[in-house]
């Protein structure tokens, strides 16, 4: 029997749903799928990704990969969604940051007083490239040369967005910290991320309220671009165990 598009739908809906477990008696988890709990959204803030102590760092291969929460967790993730945390596996995001080349840019016009700038951004840890999004102002605050920014290397922090389900970053600020030519910063900030992304993301994260609980979220103000001149500016992130300066 060859089943219908909308049959095979069903079915793979079903497949998703077999395999979570509702954890009763577990109040803070909302459920666990293969083996990995999923917490409720109203204690993300005791997750370590959400404490980190400034912007994320995180590579565009991770960042295309992460989820709204209402399609994870239904209507019980709206509010989340509503601030622009995302789900990466177990792991809520919010501020995050990436570095890459612009591959190619887009100037989209609504009226005559709202338009945006969309910048094809890739990091080459992906064959993919990122949609970045900028408002007009904050566009030509960064940038001089209208469309005349291909390849060079950028630091952009921002909240991920989705449009047609597709992770977009919605920019908060950039700088530029190098050109095509500048392996060195590139390699600085693949190793920074690649730290990050082995102590905070390797493994699911696993709640344990006598750690979490007794921990408030720490602000997002430890992570700073140091501007200097456009090839020379730095990063700097910060956690308890960790600071890493590129561009020393």
């Amino acid at each position: 029997m060859i089943l219908s598009p909308s049959s095979e739908k069903v079915k793979n809906k079903l497949r998703q749903h077999a395999t979570k477990d509702i954890a009763p008696g577990l109040n803070h988890v909302q459920f666990r799928e293969n083996g990995i709990s999923f917490y409720s959204p109203n204690i993300f803030d005791c997750a370590p990704t959400m404490k980190y102590q400034g912007y994320f760092p995180i590579f565009i291969c991770d960042l295309l990969k992460v989820r709204n929460c209402r399609n994870i967790y239904g209507s019980g993730g709206y509010d989340a969604s509503s601030n622009n945390i995302v789900m990466l596996n177990n792991h809520p995001l919010q501020k995050i940051m990436i570095c890459g080349k612009i591959l190619g840019e887009y100037y989209h016009e609504i009226s005559a007083k709202k338009a945006y700038y969309s910048l094809l951004v890739s990091d080459g840890s992906t064959g993919d490239v990122l949609t970045v999004k900028l408002a007009r102002g904050l566009y030509m605050q960064s940038f001089q040369d209208t469309y005349r920014n291909p390849q060079r290397l950028l630091s952009i922090c921002g909240e991920i967005t989705f449009f047609n389900d597709n992770p977009e970053l919605c920019v908060h600020y950039t700088s530029q910290v190098g050109t095509i030519g500048d392996l060195t910063t590139e390699i600085k900030w693949w190793e920074l991320t690649n730290q990050i992304r082995n102590k905070y993301l390797k493994d699911p994260w696993v709640f344990n309220a006598t750690i979490n609980l007794a921990q408030s979220r720490t602000p997002f103000t430890n992570y700073s671009i140091l501007n200097g001149s456009s090839a020379t500016s730095s990063f700097v992130a910060t956690d308890s165990k960790l600071t890493t300066r590129i561009n020393e």
